[in-house]
């Protein structure tokens, strides 16, 4: 997070003693916010501040920037969401396609701007789907991780829909169809 008050770094001198540390990620944004509102001090000139003193001053600013980083998953069933996955993905396909649809390929990011959830959202709960008529499909474009899977689309199969190379018929099977008489 860049940072206008910011001193020091690639030959500029801070005007305060600097370390390098590596923090644990839970609490980065409340050593982000120490730091910030620091730096504020030292360019202002203020007197020295105690630990405490700084610590009670940046406790909102620490809360609002750690806010930014939990996905908020909306409270809707995995049955509900499937649903309405399911009822999105019809009516996209079925404009692209027609009547015939099942099979047909709608991208990742184009069902969650129609359901109207943050991408981010929509791949949370697109993890919870289990569905034997769902299927990912990576693409040539944008992939998201899904599980651990990239994939960038999804197509939902009929029950009775048998992929072609699924289908194993024998020869004797195809002659007496075919000899039968109406």
């Amino acid at each position: 997070m860049p940072n206008k008050n910011a001193l020091g770094g690639r030959g500029k001198k801070a005007p305060y003693k600097t370390e390098h540390y590596r923090i644990p990620a839970p609490i980065k944004p409340l050593v982000q916010a120490l730091a910030n509102h620091y730096r504020e001090l030292a360019s202002q000139n203020k007197g020295e501040l105690s630990f405490a003193d700084l610590v009670d001053q940046i406790k909102e600013q620490a809360i609002s920037l750690d806010q930014a980083k939990l996905i908020k998953v909306p409270t809707i069933s995995a049955y509900e969401f499937t649903q309405n996955l399911y009822r999105v993905w019809f009516t996209e396909a079925e404009t692209k396609a027609g009547r015939d649809c099942f099979g047909q390929p709608i991208l990742l990011a184009t069902l969650a701007q129609k359901m109207e959830l943050e991408t981010k959202t929509f791949l949370a709960l697109l993890t919870q789907v289990e569905s034997d008529l769902l299927e990912l499909i990576p693409t040539k474009k944008k992939n998201y991780k899904v599980d651990n899977r990239r994939v960038g689309a999804l197509t939902f199969h009929t029950p009775l829909s048998v992929r072609p190379d699924h289908i194993s018929v024998s020869k004797k099977t195809i002659s007496e169809t075919v000899d039968k008489p109406i």
